[in-house]
């Protein structure tokens, strides 16, 4: 089961899905799309200054739906720093399996 939640900062989202988890225990992996904001470190404090982090342009969305189709197939994905983004899922480095339910 895939269940995406989506709403503005400060909406609940974040309590929402620990609800879920709660209810669900180990047999659930969540997935945030804050997770894959695109890699500056090649940039200057400066230049990251300008950066609009609410813009779409921000994220790397294609990587977020790769990483759903592979979860749905049954494949593990990668996290950490895969290059263009740098998933930010601090708890689970390296290749993570879902769970029967993505959130």
């Amino acid at each position: 089961m895939i269940i995406g939640i989506a709403g503005g900062s400060g909406s609940g989202k974040t309590t929402f899905t620990n609800a879920i988890k709660e209810m669900f225990k180990e047999d659930v992996l969540i997935i945030r799309h804050d997770d894959y904001y695109k890699d500056h470190s090649n940039l200057s404090f400066e230049e990251k200054k300008h950066i609009n982090y609410d813009h779409p342009d921000a994220l790397e969305t294609n990587l977020l739906v790769e990483h759903v189709k592979q979860l749905k197939d049954g494949q593990p994905i990668e996290t950490g720093n895969t290059g263009t983004a740098k998933i930010i899922g601090k708890k689970n480095h390296g290749k993570v399996k879902g769970g029967r339910n993505h959130v």
